[in-house]
């Protein structure tokens, strides 16, 4: 999975958040996370890499203690509703973060006792780390071409790391 790492900093904060952006399939009305170069189902495998991409950063860096995972469609309006219900793209890319975060999360338990997981794995249960999905539809592309390969680019997980005071 392609992997662009930028660091941003929130108005009026010293604190520094890490972007991660991933592109990932989707099939047109479908939620099921495909690996973007076989265009396969992603496997508990790829699900494996990716949480212990998060858990690597997130053991490099303890101070941050919420991960926000964005889900993004392409610009393409949808004309019916999908057969999972999805009637728009926020509701869509809702729907394909939430699958995206459940492979995630069984990546994490399924190997919460392996040494670089157990810190996060126990964070994550004791509530001291906040793992978040959220749809954001198309309304922020990164490509705003109306080609295929702009449609594929803008069909993507971003993942924040980040602190919550709260």
């Amino acid at each position: 999975v392609a992997t662009n790492i930028a660091k941003c900093q929130e108005e009026d904060s010293d604190e520094t958040f890490t972007v991660t952006s991933k592109k990932i399939e989707f099939d047109t009305c479908k939620t099921i996370p495909l690996h973007p170069k076989t265009r396969k189902e992603m496997t508990s495998k790829d699900f494996y890499k990716d949480m212990a991409e998060i858990v690597d950063r997130l053991n490099q860096a303890p101070q941050y203690n919420r991960v926000d995972i964005f889900g993004h469609a392409d610009a393409r309006k949808i004309k019916k509703p999908c057969p999972n219900g999805a009637k728009n793209n926020r509701e869509l890319s809702s729907l394909r973060v939430h699958a995206y975060l459940d492979g995630l999360e069984s990546a994490l338990k399924d190997n919460k006792n392996k040494s670089a997981f157990k810190p996060i794995y126990n964070r994550w249960i004791k509530g001291n780390l906040k793992i978040y999905a959220i749809g954001v539809g198309e309304k922020e592309p990164i490509d705003k071409r109306k080609s295929k390969i702009a449609y594929r680019t803008n069909r993507r997980i971003e993942i924040r790391f980040g602190i919550d005071r709260r």
